[in-house]
């Protein structure tokens, strides 16, 4: 924990903003893995640190496909949790939710207002996350999406084997809807965020 620790401070000291990669090496296999992008997870006491393969020659960008895994440490206590159990699946996109809509990944929250003044706006919680791991090591073909709740650390697959999730919303404080690419064709889903269950799915017919 304390390595991790550091190596926030490492990359958040860097002269001009500008994010060294550090690499840590993993307890088993002996991997290096380059540990990069912390950032704070508004309203939730969390640091999001993504954990990329480090390759001879390659860009450690999200955009390359080399990420690993997502680790959140809590900023008080130091105690950490991987979303993913091993580092040997890559990571594509990864979006979270509050309970009232949507950030892309890299963006800032919303903000809402309380009594109108501007003064008085304060960030929207970070609440849920969805995450698209690819099915296959060697393949760009497919992804399980993985849906989780940041407060308990409850997380679920609720799909395996999809094209990729298009768009995600919240439906109330509750359930979450996606349009998701299956089959050659496009399906509304909804998932229950309390059971982490699909409750809903039918197809878009596009003519």
């Amino acid at each position: 924990l304390l390595a991790f620790i550091l190596v926030v401070g490492m990359i958040a000291s860097s002269p001009g903003g500008r994010q060294e990669r550090a690499k840590v090496a993993a307890k088993r296999g002996g991997e290096l893995f380059a540990v990069y992008q912390p950032r704070e997870l508004a309203g939730t006491g969390l640091i999001e640190l993504t954990i990329a393969l480090s390759e001879p020659g390659r860009s450690y960008d999200s955009s390359e496909g080399n990420r690993r895994n997502i680790l959140l440490l809590n900023k008080a206590t130091g105690e950490s949790r991987r979303i993913l159990p091993a580092n040997d699946r890559r990571i594509g996109k990864m979006t979270y939710l509050s309970q009232n809509g949507q950030f892309q990944e890299g963006s800032e929250p919303s903000l809402s207002v309380a009594g109108g003044s501007e003064a008085e706006q304060t960030p929207e919680a970070y609440a849920y996350y969805v995450l698209e791991v690819y099915s296959n090591p060697k393949s760009d073909a497919a992804f399980d999406v993985l849906v989780g709740r940041l407060a308990d650390g409850r997380q679920q697959t609720v799909m395996r084997g999809v094209g990729g999730v298009e768009s995600v919303w919240m439906i109330g404080p509750q359930r979450m809807g996606l349009i998701v690419r299956e089959k050659e064709g496009l399906h509304h889903r909804v998932i229950d965020l309390s059971t982490l269950k699909v409750v809903s799915t039918r197809q878009i017919e596009i003519g």
